[in-house]
């Protein structure tokens, strides 16, 4: 009597299977997760280097009070977003924050999954314009390259593992 279905040989298929599982797994996905974030922080710490936001504009030039009261309180008149480098501090985070979650997820938290600091909230806002008179100077956000560089770091490890 014949059967119905498909028939495939076992030999190359099981081997694919478990390098492919093995790429979707906590510690498989974590390893691409933690590249995202080396690419993450180093984007930080070219747009501080660079005085840029996200997206490659030039921070506006600091005022020239703003220059004083920098001058007055100890600190050069420059660079723009470092005066303490709290800011940069926070953003340039090295330690992947990489969450595995019960259902099999991961996710990759940048910087921190943590709450800032009430200073560095504060400091984000200023940075992101929020506050009255405060000039927008951005720090957060990604733009199609930053999306697609971690969606590609994720998809060649997946495509890796079958070959």
């Amino acid at each position: 009597m014949a059967q119905d279905g498909v028939f495939i040989k076992d030999v190359k298929v099981t081997p694919t299977l478990s390098r492919y599982l093995a790429a979707l797994s906590t510690s498989g996905l974590a390893a691409s997760l933690a590249t995202a974030n080396e690419y993450l922080w180093k984007k930080e710490e070219r747009m501080f280097a660079r005085q840029q936001d996200p997206f490659g504009n030039k921070w506006a030039p600091l005022t020239e009070a703003t220059k004083e009261i920098r001058i007055n309180l100890g600190f050069g008149p420059g660079p723009i977003n470092r005066r303490t480098y709290k800011l940069q501090d926070y953003m340039v985070n090295r330690n992947p924050d990489i969450l595995g979650h019960s259902d099999g997820l991961m996710s990759l938290v940048y910087p921190h999954r943590a709450t800032p600091p009430k200073d560095i909230i504060k400091r984000l806002e200023q940075s992101e314009g929020i506050k009255h008179g405060a000039t927008k100077r951005s720090v957060i956000g990604l733009d199609q390259p930053d999306i697609a560089f971690v969606l590609a770091t994720i998809n060649s490890s997946l495509v890796r593992s079958i070959r």
